[in-house]
């Protein structure tokens, strides 16, 4: 199987997902990207592909997510609290 990967990342403008070097979109959550990553990867599975999400931790280094489980996850309001953010109610609202 071919591997796509799909990279979550934090720029001014909130959180971007990317794929073979071009943006598939911006989001202002991380769970938001998280889950426009998500549908990608479902979608890219169904057609034979392997998609492999990673993301940008608070240093910049990037990390693979496992797809299986939802207990992989980073703690996502370390990630949104970056550049003067705060999480609240699932969103990411800048101080």
């Amino acid at each position: 199987m071919s591997e796509k990967i799909y990279d979550i990342v934090f720029e001014s403008h909130g959180w971007t997902c990317r794929t073979e070097g071009q943006m598939v979109g911006s989001w202002p959550s991380w769970l938001l990207a998280l889950g426009a990553a998500r549908a990608a990867a479902e979608r890219d599975r169904m057609l034979g592909l392997s998609p492999v999400i990673r993301y940008q931790d608070l240093k910049g280094g990037m990390h693979r997510l496992e797809l299986q489980s939802e207990t992989e996850l980073p703690a996502y309001s370390e990630l949104a609290n970056r550049r003067g953010r705060t999480v609240q109610q699932g969103r990411i609202r800048p101080n």
